[in-house]
């Protein structure tokens, strides 16, 4: 199955996962600072072992050649350019089969701090409610990840809950932070873009 682009933007490009992402993607699972930040007490596990590597390439090959569900799941994000330097997911709750969850991960330390993360998050964004009915986009992080609740707050999603003190991590009590945005949000934001 071909890799599709899903989306494009000024600083990121959204597309299916392609067999020469895969180094990248082996990469990845033991390096680069998101792991820090992308709840780091599930993320941090030891390093791969040789064998471990090979099946993780071969696996994210296999998953290259799958059937696409549209809308996707997830994405790679990747440069103007081409060059993946992260991925994209959504999940969500049988019993709230309206809303789902978003999370992004910019895997390539080099690329922190230049937009690409607040545009790969807009436009899988607008891929999503452009691509579906569903009614509510949510995203969860931890209050030790600005980067991410200023990304968030960019690309116009609401400030919901703080569930304080929720995990100790390293000697800190963190807070978990949600927030959220409604299609008719989402609408009014596209038709002020274009308006």
């Amino acid at each position: 199955m071909a890799a599709s682009v899903l989306a494009s933007g000024t600083r990121a490009v959204l597309r299916d996962p392609r067999p020469s992402d895969a180094d990248r993607w082996v990469y990845w699972r033991d390096h680069g600072v998101w792991r820090e930040y992308d709840a780091p007490w599930e993320a941090l596990r030891p390093p791969l072992t040789a064998e471990q590597q090979q099946q993780t390439h071969r696996s994210f090959i296999d998953r290259c050649s799958d059937a696409h569900p549209s809308p996707r799941a997830n994405a790679i994000v990747a440069t103007t350019e081409g060059v993946p330097v992260g991925t994209v997911n959504r999940c969500g709750e049988k019993r709230f089969p309206d809303a789902w969850y978003v999370g992004i991960s910019i895997c390539e330390d080099a690329c922190l701090n230049q937009g690409i993360g607040s545009d790969a998050l807009a436009l899988w964004v607008d891929y999503l409610f452009a691509h579906s009915d569903v009614h509510r986009i949510g995203l969860r992080t931890y209050s030790f990840n600005e980067r991410m609740m200023r990304v968030a707050e960019k690309v116009g999603f609401a400030r919901e809950a703080v569930e304080r003190e929720l995990i100790l991590w390293r000697g800190e009590w963190l807070d978990r932070v949600s927030y959220g945005m409604l299609r008719g949000e989402w609408e009014g934001r596209r038709a002020n873009a274009t308006g």
